[in-house]
């Protein structure tokens, strides 16, 4: 027991065991499942059974075999008392796949449809799908994506990543546990306690990567907020997965490598800059002299 890593949320003082958040849902869900299970049945039911035959008794007239559904001819007798034998199988197949459908006299035939789902059941469903996503803390926008609104749908992109960061930062705290468990362990390829340097148990951790619905406005906040010292390297950088650290030393190791390379082209009295390397606009084409009139 002591080597295992109860990973949960407490809610409060205390608890020992944790409850997931979506314990709540769980009957929603099972309901939903049920749900899906029934129209699928009443869709094979439908698919199977494609035409319905009323007759004018409402019984199965005598020959037609209703355990296995087949129709048999039906012995009969005219008004003279001569014997007849009506094929009904051979005529309902001719009626079905004509375009006009005569049945015979005093018998209806008719073809089973259904719209269901309908439009009731599918919003009925999507309201269930809400609650599992209000129980969860993922919003709608993100389970099923759709057409929305641009300032509501950030809102929720941002409630999202919120949410996402916050659990995150808890498994978090569990995988550093788990991380100092294993530096400690005997026979370890980190340095026994003496050696080891007076920060060896502190560890960085990068959150996943925001979720964003409109890049280019992120961007220009983040620029703004840098520029007027509302936000540090590290505020922007972090909801990327990334740190301020290596960015900004890769920065340097190109601005170093840019005047580097302009001092080295700079010869044979043509100069360029590292300013004229680094930028991204590209100096204009000299403008073509016109040539002299010969006539002139």
């Amino acid at each position: 027991a002591f080597s295992i890593v109860h990973i949960f949320e407490p809610a409060r003082p205390g608890q020992m065991r944790g409850i997931p958040y979506i314990s709540c849902a769980l009957n929603i869900l099972h309901d939903l499942d049920d749900l899906q299970l029934l129209e699928m049945r009443h869709k094979k039911v439908v698919s199977e059974n494609s035409l319905n035959v009323y007759t004018a008794t409402g019984d199965l007239p005598p020959g037609m075999n209703a355990a296995t559904g087949r129709f048999r001819d039906v012995a009969g007798a005219t008004a003279s008392g001569a014997s007849t034998t009506e094929k009904r199988l051979e005529y309902y197949k001719s009626a079905y796949g004509g375009r006009v459908n005569v049945a015979m006299h005093g018998d209806k035939i008719e073809e089973q449809s259904s719209d269901r789902p309908n439009v009731a059941t599918r919003d009925y469903w999507r309201m269930l799908e809400e609650k599992v996503c209000c129980a969860s803390g993922v919003p709608l926008v993100i389970a099923l994506p759709d057409s929305m609104q641009g300032t509501v749908y950030r809102g929720s992109l941002d409630a999202a990543n919120a949410f996402f960061r916050c659990k995150t930062s808890v498994l978090a705290t569990y995988f550093k546990r788990i991380r100092e468990y294993v530096l400690n362990m005997e026979g370890s390829f980190f340095p026994p306690l003496g050696n080891r340097p007076p920060d060896w148990q502190s560890c960085d951790y990068l959150p996943p990567a925001a979720v964003n619905t409109d890049i280019g406005y992120n961007s220009a906040a983040n620029i703004n907020e840098l520029t007027a010292g509302l936000k540090s390297w590290d505020d922007i950088l972090l909801p990327q997965g990334r740190k301020a650290e290596p960015v900004l030393r890769r920065k340097a190791e190109l601005q170093l490598y840019i005047k580097r390379l302009a001092a080295d082209l700079s010869k044979g009295g043509i100069e360029i800059t590292a300013a004229e390397i680094a930028s991204l606009e590209l100096a204009p084409p000299p403008m073509a002299q016109p040539e002299p009139d010969p006539i002139q």
